[in-house]
């Protein structure tokens, strides 16, 4: 079914994910260095422009001669945008089955949005696929076999947690008095002793570095992507609880740094966003615990806001956020303003911190103070306007 966008479009929730690979066809000169230059602004996501790539996104200039040459190419060898997703533009209204059009002139922000829509897309096709063939399966049929011969990204999408996940993932302990030591003792655990915290620390070195890092524990390889900025493993969804809630003996797991992504692990192994398969096994390692040695008093941040529509929720999460992206706040503070059980505060704060992304707060002396021109955001999208006014400003050479 056709998606035509041509009316004022909201961005959304903001969302972390992989790396989102753009390919433009047709779209040359400056109003590609127009787009390059709106991708790079793009906090919440990481883009980038390729000629070709398995996962890209395809945007086609549908008036210039090479981009219909393009558009043309990818329908005689049958590869609509079912499965390569693509978004079209031009001065014409669009009627292409299986694409998002976008008709010229239009704002930044629908050329983001179309990006979100064909996203979604893809994460309800694999969600579905999953639901329809579960666990580590390879029966497959169809358009659908492509799929067995490259890593199945897992959409993870958000779901509340019923009765029994909620037992296993955020446990049902009590509130304890903050003011008894031996109480905040009885409710403290060791990250160390469980995997996700090794994941988490692997993967800080993976991105820094730029190298493949592979990890063997539990009968389980786990290999850090930073490319794709994933977990790669067997490991199915099923035993992730377990991976996470079973305490590690012995000496600390060493992990190997790779040169490439070993071929078996393409094949035939699960890729799951890194930041969402840590924070699972974060929750069922600390099961409503707080790290040991973390202190209530200290102020911590979030450094940004969590990616909620990928992450384990549960409740009273997105107000926990909330609080703790808006100013630096204390686990007093934040117990005493929100007046939620304990046990979903310290979950989060150990989900949270295992996957980097809840921080300590700098001291209120070096804390920067910077304010913002309140001329800068009209600055931005002005400046964006004129930029993309080169995707339907036809030059010469373009109609010869």
């Amino acid at each position: 079914m056709n998606t035509s966008i041509k009316t004022q479009h909201e961005h959304g929730t903001s969302r972390e994910s992989d790396v989102i690979y753009i390919s433009l066809k047709g779209i040359q000169g400056l109003a590609k260095k127009s787009l390059a230059f709106l991708f790079s602004t793009q906090a919440n996501r990481k883009y980038e422009l390729v000629d070709d790539h398995p996962d890209a996104i395809f945007i086609i200039d549908f008036d210039d001669f090479r981009g219909k040459a393009a558009w043309d190419e990818m329908q005689s060898h049958k590869q609509a945008s079912s499965s390569k997703p693509t978004i079209l533009i031009g001065l014409d209204p669009i009627n292409e089955e299986g694409v998002v059009s976008l008709q010229k002139p239009f704002r930044t922000q629908d050329i983001l949005t179309a990006i979100d829509t064909l996203i979604e897309q893809r994460e309800e096709q694999a969600q579905a696929l999953h639901n329809r063939y579960p666990g580590n399966s390879d029966v497959v049929s169809g358009k659908e076999s492509a799929q067995q011969h490259k890593p199945r990204m897992s959409s993870s999408a958000a779901a509340s947690l019923n009765e029994k996940e909620l037992h296993a993932f955020i446990g049902s302990a009590a509130d304890i008095d903050l003011d008894d030591p031996a109480a905040i003792a009885a409710v403290q655990y060791s990250p160390e002793r469980f995997l996700a915290h090794h994941l988490g620390k692997m993967t800080q070195v993976a991105l820094k570095e730029r190298k493949y890092l592979q990890l063997g524990c539990c009968d389980t390889l786990f290999i850090v992507d930073p490319h794709k900025q994933c977990i790669h493993t067997d490991a199915s969804p099923r035993s992730q609880r377990s991976l996470g809630a079973l305490p590690m003996t012995g000496k600390s797991p060493a992990y190997e740094k790779l040169t490439k992504l070993p071929a078996d692990m393409e094949s035939r192994q699960q890729c799951f966003s890194w930041e969402a398969f840590i924070w699972r096994l974060a929750l069922a390692g600390a099961r409503g615990r707080l790290p040991e040695d973390t202190s209530l008093d200290q102020r911590y941040v979030l450094r940004r806001w969590p990616n909620l529509t990928r992450l384990m929720l549960f409740p009273h999460a997105t107000r926990i956020s909330a609080a703790w992206v808006s100013a630096p706040l204390s686990l007093r503070e934040i117990l005493k303003e929100l007046a939620v059980p304990q046990r979903y505060v310290f979950a989060f704060f150990s989900a949270a911190s295992a996957t980097g992304l809840l921080v300590e707060a700098e001291p209120a002396s070096t804390a920067r103070k910077e304010k913002p021109s309140p001329d800068q955001p009209s600055q931005r999208r002005g400046l964006f306007r004129r930029l993309l006014k080169t995707l339907y400003r036809k030059q010469g050479d373009n109609r010869a």
